[in-house]
């Protein structure tokens, strides 16, 4: 369009068409110089952005140009009477020079940064001196065509135009503008026939190189499928989400699939180790670098193998793809788990092992070889066995094992040898040789056991089976043999036998109150003292339990009673428990060789039967055995299999007695009374729980108490009758049986009654053990049991108990009650107990009032609640009933 403007500038000045040219000039040279501006201002782009034509241009490049230099050309024209010329000639100051100038840089930078690197050396000058001869013509056109205007009236064009240029070269600018635009090209004719030259050349050396390239990708492509097809490994190939998009036979074959079948599952249908939400994170995490893990696929019949996974991330085709290769490691793990089973094995064996090479140095050894030698298993590796050398045996011991090691391939034997410390051991030592395949002897194998442990635990047993573990007294067996031997003896020399039962008094209550610990406690210091009471000729033995015998031999029965005393004697000193002293007695029962029998089983039959005669009579105390005592005793098992029977037959009920608020005259509870029925005859309590409370009927009776209790709450509660609480007595034996709090909650939950109705009364020797009772009466507290401690003064009274427990209430002990108008001292203890409980927040219940005089002095000394005659006797539940509706 450039050239076409200047022809029609010449064609303008030589033709008669000069005035309907001039316009079509101006218009040209205008829209040819911006044509120009912009054909320098896009290959500067190129030049001077060598790492992609697409990047954006330098700054100094941009459209943004365009604004200044239009912005110029149209303000000069308006303002100019020459409005066309104007035109012309400021455009091309601004856009014909600066176009041909940038594009006459441009062209130098673009040999040097885009041709020269890549023309051969033998086209070099030849291209170069075309490239360099563009670039002047540019550059002398910038001058010629950007700096020579037509003339105007204003600098510079006044200066240097169109009029001026022949006078001062010579040469018509319109002929320079020819001259320069020849040159331009027949230069840019020979770079582009160069250009189109070169590239033939090549495209022929591109279609070379990629067939060669295909040929080697096809090679390639078909040495990677046989690696695929044929790899071990399963190789399967994952997008981003986990799906199969390329897999070998060889992982198909693994997970039991087709090939169609895996292409396209995803993974998370065969990893049985991740969870899905775990493989789509971590499936982008494996892609940074080669990764080799393991994990568990399922295969498609459901069973699981272990699998180690290298896996690394491709591209292909822009997409990014996680190559894997599994290999299974089932076989692998289940061997190392074998591995590991027979090490621990090895290492865990009660038998010291020892494993030596064929020239008998230690390769290793395991604990139990430690433990018995006491060396470190890095002290003996490398060395022989002889470091365990005891030097007991002679060399001819050592001669003979290993010729039978030879011959044999094993040897077995008694062998005494030293540990480190220096301490001869005598174990069972078997030897056994190893060899290959060629039968050679590789290893030896030595395994021992300390045979010195076993005599000591053999020696262990015998001993306990004679004697007691815990005192180390004769036991009931070896009893029973020094007995039938003192009885043969005896019988021979006419000499007397004392055969003593000694029972603890009381034992239960400490062993249930302090703790079995401490209960075993106060059996070894017991035994211990009757060790040391006894003559060296005597027996003393342990049965069981609390129950220790004595066996003398004597001329006479004072012999007996001084011993006896004797016994009874060593337990006026206190034993010291949990740091505090009790004191505990004991009851005695003797029997007489040849007076009471002369079988041993008869004979200790008597002795018990005196010692639990000698309970009745208070405890603390001894008793001969007398013909009338086998009649009670006979007694004694009729009553408790008659009450066992009682209870089956449902003989045993219950009685109430109404307790009265002394405030106000009103029944505030009841107490219930156990019954028997026998034979037509009421039984007492005291007559038959001592007996049940020796068995474990009390804790039977005690649940169908409370569980009896219960049900008649309720049907008081059906007929109407105001709500009262009811006491009932719970054992001491129950009271310490594990889980009583459970039981009883269970009772009244299925009873639909509440806990709050049930006051259960406790003995004071059932608390003797604080932390104890405390945990159980806290427990019973929270369910709602009402708690009140029964016979209060008889028996370890405390104030610190008191203090400490959830108690709601006390009961005067009737002993108090009886002498409470005429004795001063039980006024005086009554007063204290009610004084002392109402101080702490307690009630106080008053148990046998009987008379009017003991209820005023209750009332004048502030007791709480009464009970007695004066009231009402105990009651049958339907009596109950109609006493209280009278009352209402």
């Amino acid at each position: 369009m450039y050239g076409l403007a200047e022809w029609v500038d010449w064609w303008w000045l030589t033709s008669s068409l000069h005035a309907h040219l001039g316009g079509l000039h101006h218009v040209l040279v205008a829209a040819s110089s911006i044509f120009l501006f912009e054909f320098g201002r896009r290959l500067a782009h190129v030049a001077w952005s060598p790492a992609a034509i697409s990047a954006p241009p330098p700054r100094f490049l941009s459209h943004w140009l365009y604004v200044p230099l239009l912005l110029v050309v149209l303000g000069g024209a308006l303002v100019s009477t020459q409005f066309f010329v104007s035109i012309e000639i400021l455009s091309r100051y601004g856009f014909v020079f600066t176009g041909a100038l940038l594009t006459g840089v441009a062209l130098l930078r673009y040999w040097r940064t885009h041709m020269q690197p890549n023309v051969r050396a033998i086209d070099t000058r030849r291209v170069k001196g075309a490239f360099y001869l563009l670039a002047v013509s540019f550059l002398l056109y910038a001058l010629v065509g950007g700096i020579v205007v037509p003339p105007a009236a204003w600098l510079p064009a006044a200066v240097i135009n169109e009029h001026t240029f022949p006078a001062q070269f010579y040469v018509p600018v319109e002929l320079a503008r020819s001259a320069c635009g020849i040159i331009m090209l027949v230069a840019l004719s020979y770079v582009l026939r160069f250009i189109e030259r070169d590239s033939r050349r090549q495209l022929q050396v591109a279609r070379a190189d990629s067939a060669r390239d295909r040929q080697t990708l096809s090679r390639v492509s078909r040495q990677s499928e046989i690696l695929l097809r044929t790899a071990s490994d399963g190789i399967h190939v994952l997008n981003l989400e986990g799906d199969v998009v390329e897999a070998n036979d060889a992982f198909c074959n693994m997970l039991g699939y087709t090939r169609a079948e895996v292409l396209g599952m995803n993974v998370r249908e065969w990893d049985a180790h991740f969870s899905a939400e775990e493989l789509k994170i971590r499936i982008p995490q494996l892609l940074d670098k080669l990764n080799i893990f393991e994990t568990v696929h399922r295969r498609k019949d459901g069973r699981l193998m272990d699998v180690e996974i290298s896996t690394i991330g491709v591209t292909i085709d822009d997409e990014i793809l996680l190559y894997c290769s599994s290999r299974d490691i089932t076989d692998r793990k289940h061997a190392e788990q074998q591995l590991r089973l027979v090490a621990r094995v090895f290492d865990r064996a009660a038998e010291g092992v020892m494993i030596t090479d064929a020239n008998q140095h230690i390769l290793t050894v395991n604990d139990s070889f430690v433990t018995v030698t006491g060396y470190e298993r890095e002290e003996v590796i490398g060395k022989t066995p002889a470091i365990l050398r005891s030097g007991k045996q002679p060399p001819e011991f050592y001669k003979k094992m290993w010729e039978q090691l030879q011959r044999r391939a094993w040897w077995q034997g008694e062998i005494w040898n030293r540990r480190k410390n220096g301490e001869l051991y005598l174990e069972w030592l078997s030897i056994n040789a190893v060899r290959d395949e060629s039968g050679e002897v590789i290893n030896y194998i030595g395994m021992f056991s300390d045979v010195t442990l076993i005599k000591e635990s053999r020696q262990r047993m015998e001993f306990l089976a004679t004697h007691d573990e815990l005192t180390g007294l004769p036991n009931r067996a070896l009893f029973n043999d020094h007995l039938r031997l003192a009885l043969a003896r005896s019988e021979r020399s006419g000499t007397r036998l004392a055969l003593m039962f000694v029972d603890l008094d009381n034992f239960k209550m400490i062993n249930d109150t302090l703790g079995h610990e401490e209960g075993d406690e106060l059996l070894m210091q017991v035994s211990e003292r009757l060790k040391k009471c006894v003559r060296g000729i005597d027996t003393v033995a342990r049965l069981g339990g609390d129950e220790f015998v004595v066996l003398m031999e004597i001329e006479g029965r004072r012999e007996a009673q001084i011993m006896a005393d004797r016994i009874l004697d060593i337990f006026t000193t206190c034993y010291t428990l949990q740091g505090q002293e009790y004191l505990v007695s004991s009851s005695i029962g003797i029997s007489m060789f040849p007076d009471d029998a002369g079988d041993p089983k008869i004979l200790m039959r008597h002795a018990d039967t005196a010692m639990y005669r000698a309970k009745e009579q208070g405890k603390n105390t001894y008793m001969f055995f007398t013909g009338d005592m086998a009649e009670k005793l006979s007694r004694r098992m009729v009553v408790e299999n008659a009450l066992r029977r009682a209870k089956e037959k449902s003989d045993i009920f219950l009685e109430y007695q109404p307790q009265i608020d002394l405030h106000n005259d009103r029944v505030v509870g009841v107490e219930a009374l156990l019954r028997w029925n026998h034979n037509g005859n009421v039984v007492m309590p005291d007559e038959f729980i001592p007996i049940a409370e020796e068995s474990i009927l009390i804790a039977e009776i005690d649940e169908w108490v409370i569980g009896d209790v219960c049900r008649q709450i309720r049907e008081w509660d059906k007929a109407g009758l105001p709500a009262f609480t009811v006491s009932l007595n719970v054992s001491a034996r129950q009271f310490h049986n594990p889980g009583i709090v459970g039981r009883f909650t269970n009772i009244v939950s299925q009873a639909g009654v509440a806990a709050e109705r049930i006051c259960l009364e406790i003995t004071e020797g059932v608390l003797m053990d604080v932390e104890s009772a405390a945990s159980i009466l806290t427990e019973l507290n929270q369910v709602g049991f009402r708690v009140s401690v029964d016979d209060f003064g008889t028996g370890f009274s405390s104030l610190s108990y008191l203090k400490r427990l959830p108690i709601h209430e006390v009961k005067v002990d009737r002993s108090f009650i009886d002498g409470l108008a005429d004795d001063p001292d039980d006024y005086a203890i009554t007063k204290a107990i009610v004084a002392m409980a109402r101080s702490m927040g307690l009630k106080t219940v008053a148990e046998g009032v009987d008379s009017e005089a003991q209820q005023q002095v209750l009332k004048g000394i502030g007791c709480d609640i009464g009970q007695g005659y004066l009231y009402a006797q105990s009651l049958p539940p339907s009596a109950l009933g109609a006493w209280l509706l009278q009352r209402m």
